[in-house]
């Protein structure tokens, strides 16, 4: 499919919630962003059924548990163009859904799994996305600093993200980590990591998913000086 085709109306319909959604958070999208997403939908609808890319147990999982969900860290991303690294993409969550939603961000999708690396190398295509990457490997293989936005959804234990991620940010970036509703332990356990990496106190943002309910954090450390790359997790 062209990536400027218009999709079936019924793809379109399935993400009502998400097109509902994402307009009461003041986040507009043209009908090529339209078009991205359900195409997006419609491929990973596809080959979920085959590899078990991501959990769809109802209706609102995609357009509100992944797609909406994906679009919660744009407040936080400030203005203008930034390179961004998702750590442990899977199914293009939270990476893909913010560059479809801003296409100025230059983004790299990192992801161990050869199967799931290979459907988001296919979603790229089928987009028509540019000034994306997609990274068949482990954050553990070691990092790259200069990464203005380091980011991850649920992948690790908050500890062991602070860890790994830290070492993909330059001085002054972002480290944010996208997680579920009691995250106090994992926090308190991720301070004195943070400390060591050269992160400041953390920006803790609480909120509630449209149509679901379901609440939602947003962790955001800022990276004060420079740290040579390190990975791993010394607990």
């Amino acid at each position: 499919m062209d990536p400027n085709e218009v999709a079936a109306p019924n793809a379109h319909a399935r993400l009502d919630p998400f097109w509902q959604g994402a307009a009461a958070w003041g986040v507009s999208l043209t009908d090529a962003q339209r078009r991205q997403f359900a195409r997006y939908a419609d491929e990973l609808l596809f080959w979920n059924a085959r590899m078990n890319l991501v959990s769809l147990k109802s209706g609102l999982d995609l357009p509100v548990r992944h797609f909406l969900d994906s679009l919660t860290p744009l407040p936080y991303l400030g203005d203008g163009a930034a390179d961004l690294i998702d750590l442990g993409s899977g199914a293009g969550f939270p990476g893909l859904p913010l560059k479809i939603a801003r296409p100025d961000l230059t983004v790299r999708l990192l992801e161990a799994s050869r199967k799931k690396s290979s459907f988001l190398k296919q979603v790229v295509r089928g987009l028509g996305l540019t000034g994306i990457e997609v990274l068949n490997r482990r954050a553990e293989a070691g990092a790259a600093a200069g990464y203005d936005v380091v980011i991850s959804r649920a992948t690790w234990k908050l500890p062991e993200f602070v860890a790994r991620g830290s070492a993909f940010l330059r001085a002054g970036g972002r480290l944010m980590a996208m997680k579920g509703a009691d995250i106090r332990e994992e926090r308190d356990a991720a301070l004195p990591v943070a400390a060591r990496m050269g992160l400041a106190a953390p920006a803790v943002h609480e909120f509630r998913l449209p149509v679901t309910g379901d609440r939602r954090t947003l962790i955001v450390f800022t990276k004060k000086v420079y740290f040579p790359p390190q990975v791993g997790y010394d607990p």
